[in-house]
């Protein structure tokens, strides 16, 4: 949410989806815990024990000024399950505001980014402490009880676009896929040694016309 701040200043709510399924609802609880510093600033609303069609219509109604914080849906209240990809991507799609995720596999599916859960990052992690252990031995007081992992900023630039949040509010080190560039960003380093060269033939041209000139003048004062 701090991350979505910084794209979307003038929030005035957020909207928390998740559902009944054992892991979305730990999520949720933990969300509720640590989105309370903000809670005089912007109000929140937790779309949970509903169906994926009732969800969507409540997002679908929601302000143009609501943060959309997708904490995953993988079953909904009707025992309904889904892929949280393509519920990532229903919710873009009704969605009156940018929607932000949890998760670094759900990035590029209609969410517009923010600090993601990493599993390359977790499964790097995890071989580092297995490897560590095969060269030492592993000693039970110093397994670490929790992977230490922290979240990734990543953004969509797709997504930055489609809802007109600057690109430059994105946190610095922040990671951005699907990037467009334009042909300058493209090709500034050739384009700027193309200028420059044109500029110095000009000024060859230039000066070979001048000494051309001074030359002709030249022959004709001799000619007299």
């Amino acid at each position: 949410l701090e991350s979505a701040l910084k794209l979307v200043p003038d929030a005035k709510s957020v909207y928390g989806v998740s559902v009944v399924h054992p892991l979305d609802k730990k999520n949720e609880a933990q969300a509720r815990l640590d989105l309370q510093k903000w809670q005089g600033r912007l109000g929140f609303r937790y779309l949970s024990d509903m169906s994926l069609e009732e969800m969507l219509a409540a997002i679908s109604g929601a302000p143009r000024e609501t943060i959309i914080l997708y904490l995953a849906v993988s079953a909904d209240n009707t025992g309904k399950t889904f892929n949280p990809r393509d519920v990532a991507e229903r919710l873009s799609r009704v969605s009156n505001g940018p929607v932000f995720g949890l998760y670094e596999s759900i990035l590029g599916y209609g969410i517009a980014g923010g600090s993601l859960v990493s599993y390359d990052g977790i499964g790097t992690q995890a071989g580092q402490l297995a490897l560590s252990f095969l060269k030492i031995g592993s000693v039970p007081s110093k397994i670490p009880a929790i992977l230490d992992v922290p979240g990734v900023l990543e953004f969509d630039w797709r997504q930055l676009k489609r809802w007109n949040l600057s690109v430059d509010a994105v946190p610095p080190g922040s990671i951005i896929i699907n990037r467009e560039y334009t042909l300058w960003e493209r090709n500034r380093t050739e384009m700027i040694v193309a200028f420059f060269v044109l500029v110095v033939q000009a000024l060859l041209i230039v000066s070979l016309v001048e000494r051309r000139a001074q030359r002709q003048r030249a022959e004709r004062q001799l000619a007299q």
